[in-house]
């Protein structure tokens, strides 16, 4: 099973989707089946590379890169 992320960011209204979710199964051998884990897909990681913020540490709101962009120069308090 697998989720789709979209992001909508909370200055613009824009819209990027990122990927999909997918739990990761790791076994203990080494293969793709037998006795493991299911480990929790990384979000930092599918969301960094696209310059998203997808949970702003003080408000947990998303912004796109230029939201972002102009939130850390002051812009947007102005």
């Amino acid at each position: 099973m697998s989720a789709k992320l979209t992001l909508h960011c909370d200055g613009c209204d824009a819209t990027h989707e990122v990927g999909s979710l997918r739990k990761a199964f790791e076994s203990f051998s080494g293969r793709s089946y037998g006795f493991g884990v299911r480990r929790q897909p990384d979000i930092d990681a599918l969301v960094e590379p696209t310059g998203w913020v997808w949970s702003d540490p003080y408000t947990s709101c998303c912004y796109c890169a230029k939201c972002w962009s102009g939130i850390e120069r002051g812009e947007a308090a102005a």
